[in-house]
């Protein structure tokens, strides 16, 4: 197994954030995007914006199914 070496707490690891919310990952014109383009340049909203991403194409393709 893996044995833990150390820990270390990165307390200024982001990027100052004005506005730290994610935008929406749709686009308007009928495009889905994820990426840390969308809000705090980091892993996590990358991370989050993928889940975001999903559940939308998923929302979309359960309506779509339902419609027809």
């Amino acid at each position: 197994g893996w044995k833990h070496l150390a820990t270390v707490d990165v307390p200024a690891a982001l990027p100052a954030a004005v506005d730290a919310t994610p935008r929406s990952v749709e686009t308007g014109d009928g495009w889905i995007v994820a990426g840390d383009h969308l809000g705090v340049p980091s892993l996590q909203t990358a991370l989050a914006t993928a889940r975001a991403a999903a559940a939308c194409a998923k929302r979309r393709v359960t309506q779509t199914a339902s419609a027809a």
